[in-house]
């Protein structure tokens, strides 16, 4: 096999696997493993990609009453649905590390999980989520792995000492020796990993921003995206539902720059409303319009407005209900959004 087409180089190339025991260089040249949906359009675009990458450590942080879980949740849903509609017998399964011991079946199966193919850990201490982190994903069977949360995370070190006694930087040594492997067994199994962290304040901190994130350094450094997540306030328009504030503040798959803070309706234990929030986008885009109590589309700026369905009933109330009884209308519209 000719890795670089040159013989002296080659030879060399040959020489290093040999001593290694296995292809330390190849002839693959390395592709990204996919996206997983977020639940949100609004999302999808902002990443830039159509969702999260596969394979990929992921931070979702944030303040409280951001809907951090909730959104992880979402994603996990849009996963289970992703690789079941690629291979109805798929053997994968997705596990939750419950730190916080706060996630029940009733909440899971709200966004539309299958908790049969979720395997729930409550392990006690840092040191037992992250061997389950790292060691079960492995076995190549393991899609998603959802860890909340490092700031409910502490050592066995931690857990034993006494209210009061001091033990500096334990949760950081234990992330940044974990993520090391961590890294590297995602890419190899195509495991997504989804770290939930909170954002706190250091009162230490004079000038400057004091907001801080427990975990160290390390998870900031190892991540390929970080969400951060604003408390979220009722949305204005949808009844039930919270304003749910992101911004992207780190994106290893797109381009930097122009990651101003998006928001979406989000309905605590259900998700996004694709349909609802589709229709809003476009609506705001100025691509689909009630005329005459009849919604109509226009594919681009200039094209002439045409009716999505002729059996659709008029009014908004009709446009919701027919797009929710067909996928493939909503696919439509997402694709006209994507392309503006």
């Amino acid at each position: 096999m000719s890795v670089t087409g040159v013989p002296e180089l080659d030879a060399l190339i040959k020489g290093i696997n040999k001593k290694a025991g296995r292809e330390l260089v190849t002839d693959t040249i390395y592709e990204n493993h996919g996206v997983i949906p977020t639940g949100s359009v609004t999302l999808d675009c902002a990443l830039r990609t159509g969702g999260i990458p596969q394979g990929r450590v992921i931070e979702i942080l944030g303040e409280p009453s951001g809907g951090k879980t909730s959104l992880c949740m979402s994603i996990l849903a849009k996963a289970q649905q992703k690789r079941l509609a690629e291979d109805p017998e798929c053997q994968k399964r997705d596990l939750v590390i419950d730190l916080e011991k706060t996630i029940t079946g009733e909440f899971m199966r709200g966004f539309g999980i299958n908790t049969d193919l979720v395997i729930h850990a409550r392990p006690s201490t840092a040191d037992e989520a992250l061997q389950l982190a790292r060691d079960l994903p492995r076995s190549g069977l393991i899609d998603i792995v959802m860890f909340d949360s490092v700031g409910a995370a502490q050592s066995e070190r931690q857990a034993q000492r006494n209210i009061g006694d001091v033990d500096v930087g334990g949760i950081s040594k234990l992330m940044h020796e974990a993520l090391r492997n961590i890294v590297g067994t995602a890419d190899e199994t195509k495991t997504t990993y989804l770290f939930i962290n909170h954002v706190t304040m250091n009162p230490g901190v004079r000038m400057g921003d004091p907001r801080t994130s427990p975990g160290g350094r390390a998870l900031p450094y190892y991540t390929s995206v970080r969400l951060l997540l604003m408390t979220g306030k009722p949305h204005p328009t949808v009844p039930g539902a919270m304003q749910m504030r992101v911004q992207i503040k780190k994106n290893k798959m797109a381009p930097p720059f122009g990651n101003d803070p998006i928001s979406f309706a989000f309905t605590y234990g259900v998700g996004v409303d694709p349909v609802n929030e589709i229709m809003d986008l476009l609506h705001t885009a100025g691509r689909l319009r009630n005329s005459g109590g009849q919604t109509k589309i226009r594919v681009t700026e200039d094209a002439e407005w045409e009716v999505i369905d002729e059996s659709m009933e008029k009014g908004k109330a009709g446009c919701y209900d027919f797009l929710s009884k067909n996928p493939e209308a909503i696919e439509r519209l997402v694709k006209i959004y994507r392309s503006l």
